[in-house]
């Protein structure tokens, strides 16, 4: 009798699993055959994702730009950084860090690897004028405070932004816009706290 009903316990969640799928509500599986089909950022990687909505991949870019992006990829996109920091340990986050700035194009590469690693990926990203480039979401430097609030109307830290400041996810893991006049004037892209 107890085999008896394990098996039927075991036909009808069979059964119950096939009625969603059969029943044409097969919008989780379009979802997950999507996502699967597209390519998703591994730290460090240099895999650049694909434009979408995306919350994580909209807070985590700019431009072809990617957090956790190597160091040959950006090269071969800007060339050799105009300047370069020397290298620290950062105790926060117990990686070694280094700034690359690209003066002429408004963009500042914080990068990192582990102690006695020697290829660097991207940590954070701050871009001011004169830099171009765009988030997933077309909010760029000159962009207008009301046109931000729209783009990112889900993911903004209410009670950390202000009139010249918004908070887009978390100070630990997001993006900061800072404006004068009206418009953006400073973009960062990363962990602002740990």
């Amino acid at each position: 009798m107890k085999n008896i009903f394990i098996l039927f316990f075991f036909l009808f969640s069979l059964s119950a699993c096939n009625d969603n799928t059969s029943s044409g509500n097969n919008s989780d599986t379009t979802k997950n055959s999507s996502s699967t089909n597209s390519l998703t950022n591994t730290p460090g990687s240099g895999i650049m994702i694909p434009p979408d909505t995306d919350t994580a991949t909209a807070l985590n870019s700019i431009g072809d730009l990617v957090l956790g992006m190597k160091t040959s990829p950006i090269m071969r996109m800007f060339g050799r950084p105009d300047s370069v920091s020397k290298t620290g340990l950062w105790p926060g986050d117990g990686l070694m860090h280094q700034d690359w700035l690209y003066r002429s194009r408004g963009i500042s590469l914080n990068m990192a690897m582990e102690e006695g690693q020697k290829d660097m990926f991207i940590s954070s990203i701050t871009v001011k004028k004169p830099c171009t480039l765009k988030t997933q979401r077309g909010i760029g430097i000159g962009s207008v405070y009301a046109e931000v609030m729209m783009a990112y109307e889900k993911e903004i830290d209410q009670s950390l932004s202000k009139k010249n400041v918004i908070v887009i996810g978390s100070i630990y893991d997001g993006i900061i816009v800072s404006f004068e006049n009206d418009k953006a004037s400073n973009i960062f892209i990363g962990a602002a706290a740990e």
